[in-house]
């Protein structure tokens, strides 16, 4: 009688556990479907409504931003530059993001020209 007893130990154990490796699996799966729509939609904003810039302007770079704008390019006056990251539904910006987005903010912005 003990063996089954151990064996039925056994098994609800074994139940346990693969519920929390499920568990864990799916929210990982979750995540990574929430990161790939969100993917997907960044490259669509520019032809939103809330998009306030001429989408012709606007070029995708996917990392580390999302957006590049040359405000007025497209007349032949550029007005700004302007760097865009998308978000989507409680995100919010990696320390790569906040890097860039305090570079930009104190103006820490430079121009080079490459010839090769």
């Amino acid at each position: 009688m003990a063996t089954l007893q151990w064996i039925g130990l056994g098994i609800v154990i074994g139940v346990i556990i693969t519920y929390y490796l499920l568990s864990g699996k799916l929210s990982n799966e979750e995540n990574n479907r929430k990161r790939l729509s969100g993917k997907y939609a960044e490259k669509f904003v520019p032809f939103l409504d809330k998009f306030k810039y001429n989408s012709e302007d606007s070029y995708f770079l996917g990392m580390p931003i999302d957006y590049i704008v040359f405000n007025g390019l497209n007349e032949g006056k550029i007005k700004d530059v302007v760097f865009i990251e998308v978000k989507t539904g409680g995100s919010t910006l990696s320390k790569r993001e906040n890097l860039i987005k305090q570079a930009v903010k104190d103006g820490r912005i430079k121009w080079e020209e490459l010839r090769i």
